[in-house]
């Protein structure tokens, strides 16, 4: 009885696939859990390998936006993806519905980052199942306007919020001159008034290294 006990277990402990496919990635996809090793406990519903379907189906990459970046990221945006240490682009893709996701270790008064799904436009050849790689997405596009380096903001710790730039007067001086930002992007800040044209801008060295 014990026999035919241990034997039951033992067939259901083989992990059968649904369908043919190409595993691209074995253990957890989160870099907070701990990892399966031989002699490994799993516990029930544990994900342990994902699979997909190389011929048939899209390829899917899991990014996530911060709360302060969602204006703009909504279902069907589009993103630019790119490899880390790679000039060319990788490739393009669609975004799909968002969800809200804790973040680890804050209070729940912390602002929520949100998982989003992009959906790769056709195969390009850079792109490989399980790559790490980068998404820009563009939440709008703009031609002609003005901008800084975003470590040229000085923003103020008043009720106001006020934001200034460092701007070069007169004799080489340097003066604090209000502004009004828009949009922004990876690293460059939109200026919708504040500044002209060929204003020369003081640069935090600091904050551009962070």
């Amino acid at each position: 009885m014990k026999e035919r006990c241990l034997k039951r277990k033992l067939d259901g402990a083989n992990l059968v696939a649904p369908c043919d496919g190409m595993v691209v990635y074995a253990d957890s996809l989160s870099d907070s859990a701990p990892g399966i090793h031989v002699g490994s406990r799993l516990a029930e519903g544990q994900l342990v390998f994902a699979m997909i379907d190389p011929a048939n189906g899209p390829l899917r990459m899991t990014c996530t936006v911060a709360d302060s970046d969602l204006e703009g990221v909504v279902p069907g945006t589009k993103a630019v993806l790119q490899q880390a240490g790679v000039a060319e682009h990788a490739g393009q893709g669609t975004v799909q519905p968002l969800a809200p996701v804790r973040r680890s270790g804050l209070s729940g008064l912390a602002s929520p980052d949100y998982t989003a799904i992009v959906e790769v436009d056709g195969r390009p050849a850079a792109l490989r199942p399980g790559m790490r790689v980068q998404a820009a997405i563009v939440a709008a596009q703009l031609n002609d306007v003005l901008t800084v380096p975003k470590a040229a903001l000085i923003r103020s710790g008043s009720s106001t919020g006020s934001v200034c730039v460092r701007v070069r007067v007169s004799k080489g001086s340097i003066e604090d001159g209000p502004v009004i930002p828009g949009l922004t992007s990876q690293d460059r800040v939109e200026i919708k008034a504040g500044l002209k044209d060929g204003d020369v801008v003081a640069v935090d060295s600091r904050a551009s290294r962070r």
